[in-house]
């Protein structure tokens, strides 16, 4: 009788661990209009976002890093397809676009599907945390794409991709989520 009850509690919590696994699916794209930021404008590539405050520390290069107090962080990145070299064949066989692979990550475009690696796709939804619980919002402002992927957590980043053609901008933001969308509202094309 133990064994009997032990075996249906062990099945009653495989299934219950089943059914919360839940898949991503994509918002609709959401106007995004301009608002000016707090502090500074800073230029990037071409575009600008304005600082939400003075930033205790910041490193400039290939993009910028501003550091802020209690492990606040801003840093933008431009991302190349030479970067990706190894990742955009595998999720598609003939992807060479580092915005088309957020596109299809994100689940924003359907066109040129056929051909998707199902597993990699899956892979890459799971490395970069999507699920149903995932805060995704699409913005379009003209004719850039935006997607904001907020943090799991308070230590963790939100992540904004910023694609215009086959540009794309990595902006990352370590804060409030209230700091990451006053910094998105605040990116224009200069």
């Amino acid at each position: 009788m133990k064994y009997l009850i032990g075996a249906v509690l062990a099945l009653c919590c495989s299934a219950s661990s089943f059914a919360s696994v839940c898949e991503y699916s994509s918002p609709e794209a959401t106007s995004l209009s301009y608002q000016s930021g707090a502090y500074l404008p800073v230029y990037f590539s071409s575009y600008q976002l304005d600082l939400p405050g003075a930033p205790v520390a910041f490193l400039s290069g290939e993009g910028f890093i501003a550091a802020y107090p209690n492990n606040g962080y801003i840093g933008v990145q431009h991302l190349n397809p030479a970067q990706m070299a190894d990742s955009l064949p595998r999720l598609a066989k003939d992807l060479t676009s580092v915005a088309d692979f957020y596109r299809l990550i994100y689940g924003m475009s359907a066109a040129g599907d056929a051909g998707i690696n199902p597993q990699e796709l899956s892979l890459q939804r799971s490395l970069v945390k999507l699920d149903c619980k995932s805060d995704v919002v699409f913005f379009q402002r003209d004719d850039i794409q935006i997607i904001f992927h907020g943090a799991v957590d308070s230590a963790g980043f939100h992540k904004i991709v910023l694609m215009d053609g086959d540009n794309v901008e990595l902006i990352t933001v370590r804060g409030s989520r209230a700091v990451a969308l006053q910094i998105l509202g605040s990116i224009k094309r200069r």
